[in-house]
C-alpha cells in the first residue's frame, strides 16, 4: 500500500464534527446539528479565487462554511451558495466563527488516526 493510498484513505475516512447550534433551533425541536466536513483543497483553492479581492477573508470564511456545513441528521445542505449575503449582513457572528472554528479545527486536528486511514485503505 502507497502512502498515497493511506493518505486518499485517511481524508476519506475524515467524518467531520458536530456542531451544536440552539439558537437556530425551533422551541420544541431538537437541538440542530451541523455537520461540518473537511473541504479538499480543491474546494479551498476554488473558494480562494473567487474572493481574492477578499481583504478581511470573510466572504470566503463564509463560503467555505456553505460548502462544508449540512444537517448532521438528514444530510440536506443548511445553506445555498446564493445565502452568502444574508449571512455576511443578518447572521449572528459567533455562530459563523463557531462553524468556521470547527472547519479550522478539522483542518489542524484530523478526524482519524493513522490507524484507522490504513485499515480504511485496506478494507477493513
Amino acid at each position: 500500500m502507497s502512502i498515497l493510498d493511506i493518505a486518499l484513505a485517511h481524508y476519506k475516512a475524515t467524518t467531520g464534527t458536530i456542531v451544536e447550534i440552539p439558537e437556530w433551533t425551533p422551541a420544541g425541536e431538537p437541538t440542530l446539528r451541523a455537520l461540518v466536513r473537511p473541504l479538499t483543497i480543491a474546494e479551498k483553492r476554488t473558494v480562494m479565487k473567487l474572493h481574492e479581492g477578499d481583504k478581511t477573508g470573510v466572504d470566503a470564511t463564509i463560503k467555505c462554511i456553505i460548502r462544508a456545513t449540512t444537517n448532521a441528521d438528514t444530510g440536506a445542505a443548511l445553506f445555498k451558495e446564493s445565502d452568502l449575503p444574508a449571512i455576511r449582513n443578518g447572521v449572528h457572528p459567533a455562530i459563523v466563527n463557531r462553524l468556521g472554528k470547527a472547519l479550522d479545527d478539522l483542518d489542524t486536528d484530523g478526524a482519524k488516526s493513522l490507524a484507522d486511514a490504513v485499515d480504511a485503505a485496506e478494507g477493513n
